[in-house]
């Protein structure tokens, strides 16, 4: 009898040991569809809010700019007879264009960093509404050595486009296209902005009414390479040295188009 009460109590351990085992995997099994499902909630959250930032409109970059702009529009008169210069930040940090254009009046639309895809896209924002004789574009951001570069054939097309634009709000303005100036900072890429350059020459010969302005002469020294002292600090941005090169050129190229200065 005692064998077999023994026989009993190892069999009772057994099934409670067994029980115990059960419950613990199940237990186990329960936390970890928890967690699974937690962690899959979360996931769908995240690409839930992903998906809602993608499809919420963003701020344009450049509403503060515009902005300003519409508060010039407001302000001040321009003369019919004025020439719009537009494009990137060394438009908008040319301090002396209303002097170094004189006595030609200027209306100075540039906002710094901006690329052709801006200039284009905010057109009717900030161009669409003035009158103006000529228009002289500056834009040096596209090919910047950025993973976002555009090729020099993708910046032509978009420099084409500006054309079109130009010639619906104004079909006989006068269309001077800037090169794209060689710059320390950026020379590992002028071998793609030459090319730039070379195809803004060819968009000028095939269009009436559009000239292209080469600045690349002005620029490099002796050695083939840009010199520091036309360019300020971040071998980039334009010195008064370097502006006052850009203001004989441009005037060279503006005069004998426009009928001299009146």
């Amino acid at each position: 009898m005692t064998k077999r009460f023994a026989m009993t109590n190892v069999r009772t351990r057994n099934a409670l040991w067994l029980i115990v085992a059960l419950l613990l995997i199940t237990s186990t099994r329960t936390t970890f569809a928890q967690v699974d499902g937690n962690v899959l909630g979360q996931n769908q959250t995240q690409e839930q809010a992903k998906t809602q930032y993608q499809q919420t409109p963003q701020p344009d970059p450049w509403e503060a700019e515009m902005q300003a702009f519409e508060e010039l529009d407001r302000t001040e008169i321009y003369p019919p007879e004025s020439i719009l210069f537009t494009g990137s930040s060394s438009i908008r940090l040319w301090d002396t264009l209303e002097e170094d254009m004189a006595p030609y009046s200027v209306i100075q639309r540039g906002f710094g960093g901006s690329k052709i895809t801006d200039v284009n896209r905010l057109a009717d924002r900030y161009i669409a509404h003035h009158t103006f004789q000529a228009v002289v574009l500056f834009v040096a951001n596209d090919i910047s050595g950025s993973e976002e570069d555009k090729t020099p054939e993708e910046v032509r097309d978009r420099f084409d486009e500006f054309i079109d634009i130009i010639r619906s709000y104004n079909a006989d303005a006068p269309i001077f296209l800037m090169a794209i100036t060689p710059t320390g900072s950026r020379w590992h890429v002028w071998d793609r902005t030459r090319a730039a350059n070379h195809y803004f020459a060819a968009l000028a010969d095939t269009h009436d009414g559009v000239i292209f302005i080469p600045t690349e002469d002005l620029f490099l020294g002796e050695d083939g390479l840009p010199m520091d002292h036309l360019f300020v600090s971040d071998r980039l941005h334009l010195s008064p040295a370097g502006y006052a090169k850009w203001t004989l050129r441009v005037r060279s190229y503006l005069e004998p188009v426009l009928g001299g200065w009146e």
